[in-house]
């Protein structure tokens, strides 16, 4: 009995089945082509270069620290394990360049081997065979990476257990970042340019040539183009941050963001350059192929603009910031004649959610001063805490913008009264906030400009570590965000208590005591300014001359400085030195606790102003980088 079927049939299950049509094709193509470099010769010669190379720059490297550790410690350039980013870009570029080896005369092959017509002849459209090319370069180039730092940590992991005088593991979030969200999307683009000439121009030569000098002014633009715009433009993290053990960090949204751009502009490019192929295709082929490659490279260059834009603001913001703090510190200077507020008694509470959010209660008692009443509080104040309530005696209002809290009063103050600000906020610091009027901008400088090694994070609010530094101003402060190297310091007197996660040690200013539901910070002797550092630290502590000394770093960590540190004697004894060199100078050290914090080698150490003074000097703590915790200590 026939049956038949009126109306169309189901499209979705079409469009699936011709899906894995497709899927299928490129895959074949894919397995045949990678065959195909794995046998050649100049696939194997390259193969053999990265593994020489690799175990060069890394054996170096590590070579280079044990023998040099100690002079090195200020910067975290000497630690291979943290280097991933500046180890990484030559053998990045080295993987360009064996791309293109394999990719640039694919076409030429078949035709030498014969087998060009044959292809010509199967079903599989030029968009699908360059799919299948490019995957195969790629899959064969990333292999011989991971393989080649596979045997890296195998020997560093080897070196570890058997305590071998040299040799260490890189960080391994560092080399899978490196690996998945660098290297693979980097190939992926790359190879998509290489087969695009390839396509465009018949000549061997002169896609070698042309793609050659397009690859020499990407490394030399990566070296010299601002760190925003490298970070919107090109594939691959510039080379200025570090790894950490304890910060680590895989890829945040904008990353991502900017990688899936680029892919889909290298999408749109491989199937323009399909219409470019020797083998001819029907005109309604073209106009699909036209079409979908089109829309991707437009969808591409739409989320590039929208990276360089994003970052370009990011800048400026810097830059707006600056200039309305530098109109307010005139404005003050000109109407009060100094600063107008001194900080006598800074309390309240302190709640930190790693992460997520910040909470902050504080009661701010200060006294006005200077020569003239006083109409208008003026406090630096992060843009990124929201303030949900504040209270004043005598305010008639108040306004937080461009990270100024202005506070507008009924009756002028006169000098020498005295208030207290009771306020609320919540949010997450912005750590771009921080050091306006730095002589050296970061986020300015080239990867070339080599005050990247003394870190880039003015403050760090991670799920795995807290740093609330004082230059983003995470508490009100009176006064404008700009360095005054004249200006007198503000010493006031600090009671706060601090929540954090459960299992989590804070250090503050003075010793950490017990508290309900966190810790307290009372130091007996008034403070300049306040810091916080919170995570999972070990802690090993010891009592000198009636001040406790403490030392916070990670577990995993705290094994290595046992090694430097010893039972503690010696330890003891040199800060006990220093304390009684301080107390002949008539400076006794003045709180009665002392942390010293390790920190990741990725948190800026200079301060801003002209003289970009270190910012790891904090009263009651001394922060250490991550690298001194980390080096290989003799037994």
């Amino acid at each position: 009995m026939a049956v038949s079927v009126r109306g169309p049939l189901p499209q979705a299950p079409v469009a699936l089945a011709a899906l894995l049509s497709t899927i299928n094709a490129v895959s074949a193509i894919a397995v045949a082509e990678f065959r195909s470099a794995c046998r050649s010769m100049r696939g194997r010669l390259f193969g053999c270069a990265v593994v020489v190379f690799t175990a060069w720059l890394f054996g170096g490297y590590m070579y280079w620290h044990a023998n040099n550790p100690v002079p090195y410690l200020a910067s975290a350039y000497s630690l291979p394990r943290f280097l991933i980013a500046q180890f990484g870009a030559p053998l990045l570029w080295l993987c360009l360049l064996g791309l293109l080896l394999i990719l640039f005369d694919a076409r030429h092959r078949d035709e030498r081997a014969g087998v060009a017509d044959v292809l010509d002849s199967r079903p599989a459209s030029n968009t699908v065979r360059l799919c299948g090319r490019l995957a195969a370069g790629v899959a064969a180039v990333w292999l011989i990476a991971a393989v080649a730092l596979g045997a890296v940590q195998a020997f560093g992991a080897l070196a570890r257990a058997t305590d071998w005088w040299m040799g260490d593991t890189i960080e391994p979030i560092s080399l899978v970042s490196f690996l998945f969200v660098d290297l693979l999307p980097a190939l992926a683009v790359w190879g998509a340019v290489v087969l695009a000439l390839a396509s465009c121009l018949r000549s061997r030569v002169a896609v070698l040539l042309g793609a050659s000098a397009l690859l020499g002014l990407l490394a030399w633009l990566a070296a010299n183009m601002p760190v925003y715009l490298h970070e919107a433009l090109l594939p691959f993290a510039a080379p200025v941050g570090f790894a950490s053990d304890l910060a680590p960090h895989l890829a945040d949204g904008f990353a991502l963001a900017q990688r899936a751009g680029i892919l889909a502009a290298a999408f749109g490019l491989m199937v323009l350059s399909a219409r470019f192929a020797s083998r001819l295709e029907d005109r309604a082929a073209n106009r699909k192929a036209a079409f979908r490659g089109g829309g991707a490279a437009t969808a591409g260059g739409v989320a590039l603009a929208w990276a360089v834009i994003w970052q370009g603001q990011g800048v400026e913001l810097r830059t707006d910031w600056l200039r309305a703090h530098e109109a307010a510190a005139e404005a003050s200077v000109a109407k009060a004649g100094a600063a107008a507020v001194d900080i006598q008694r800074l309390a309240g509470e302190i709640a930190i959610a790693p992460g997520e959010r910040l909470a902050i209660d504080v009661k701010i008692a200060f006294t006005a001063t200077g020569n003239a009443p006083v109409r208008r509080l003026v406090f630096r104040f992060n843009p990124g805490m929201s303030i949900s309530a504040l209270r004043l005696e005598g305010m008639a209002g108040f306004d937080h913008q461009q990270g100024l809290l202005t506070i507008r009063l009924t009756d002028p103050l006169a000098p020498g009264a005295s208030r207290v600000l009771a306020l609320q906020a919540e949010g997450v610091p912005d750590a771009r906030f921080a050091y306006l009027d730095g002589a050296v901008d970061p986020f300015r400088v080239s990867a070339r400009n080599r005050i990247w090694q003394l870190g880039r994070d003015a403050s760090l609010f991670e799920k795995a570590y807290v740093a609330l530094m004082p230059g983003v101003c995470w508490l009100p402060m009176p006064g404008a965000n700009i360095e005054r190297e004249a200006a007198p310091p503000d010493f006031f007197a600090v009671d706060l208590k601090v929540a954090a996660p459960r299992g989590w040690l804070v250090a503050g200013p003075g010793r950490r005591r017990p508290a309900a539901e966190g810790f307290a910070f009372r130091p007996a002797a008034p403070v300049r300014e306040v810091a916080l550092f919170a995570a999972p630290f070990a802690q090993r502590a010891l009592a000198v001359d009636g001040v406790r000394v403490e030392v916070l770093a990670a577990p995993a960590h705290m094994d290595n400085l046992a090694r430097l540190v010893g039972d503690g004697a010696e330890l003891a004894r040199q800060v006990r030195e220093l304390f009684a060199d301080a107390r002949q100078a008539g400076l006794p050290y003045p709180y009665d606790g002392l942390s010293v914090v390790e920190v990741p080698a990725g948190l800026r150490v200079y301060r801003g102003g002209a003289l970009l003074r270190s910012a790891l000097e904090l009263p009651g703590v001394l922060a250490v980088r991550e690298p001194i915790a980390t080096v290989r200590f003799e037994k």
